[in-house]
């Protein structure tokens, strides 16, 4: 799925943990569609960040539904939605996802594209202390 990105990064994104190391995320494949997903994997082959998308399966569906779960010391997890139209819905529910798992970025990210979501997947990683990883994109 490939999309306008409207996301310039000014500076380098960072993102911080709350520490309450949340568990929100749900895995909704058996009553969604799952229309997008991410891994961000380390050099050790370590799938650190799981991220994905589901859609109602209903073709009136506009809600987008993410769950986000990281792994390691810093484990936690959550989901966010977005609906409407106007702006892209995929980074508007990781935002909102990343909000319910306790991780702050330092940047807004909300509507604005996939490209801030590999950036914030990377700030992630690196405050997980992972600086070398790959992001997959699968369904």
């Amino acid at each position: 799925m490939h999309k306008r990105d409207s996301y310039i990064a000014m500076e380098k994104m960072t993102a911080q943990f709350d520490g309450k190391h949340a568990s929100n995320a749900v895995n909704l494949s058996t009553k969604k569609e799952l229309i997008q997903a991410y891994s961000l994997v380390s050099d050790t082959l370590d799938e650190v960040i799981t991220v994905r998308w589901y859609s109602g399966r209903s073709k009136y569906a506009s809600t987008i539904i993410c769950s986000l779960w990281i792994t390691g010391d810093n484990r936690c997890s959550g989901t966010g939605k977005a609906g409407g139209y106007g702006y892209d819905k995929m980074s508007a529910s990781f935002s909102n996802a990343c909000d319910s798992a306790g991780i702050t970025l330092s940047q807004n990210i909300h509507g604005v594209g996939e490209g801030a979501i590999r950036e914030a997947m990377g700030a992630i990683a690196e405050a997980c202390g992972i600086t070398k990883y790959l992001i997959i994109g699968h369904s």
